[in-house]
């Protein structure tokens, strides 16, 4: 009968193993739930009923899917 190998247990990661990175999240989720006002809506990006869209900033460099315009 072969033996088992057993494999030695996952080393725990305690949840202070990465400081900067728990406080930039921390910081980014606090923020983000500043901007939700009372009635649910994210304040700044979200526009008003008849108020035009704002389109994405344009990719740089501009990423194309198909033939390049210049071939």
């Amino acid at each position: 009968m072969p033996r088992r190998r057993e494999t030695p247990p996952a080393p725990q990661l305690s949840q202070a193993a990465n400081p900067a990175t728990e406080s930039g999240f921390r910081d980014r989720i606090r923020s983000a739930l500043e901007q939700i006002d009372a009635s649910g809506r994210i304040a700044p990006s979200e526009p008003e009923p008849g108020e035009p869209m704002r389109l994405l900033p344009p990719l740089d460099p501009p990423v194309f899917i198909d033939v390049t315009p210049d071939r």
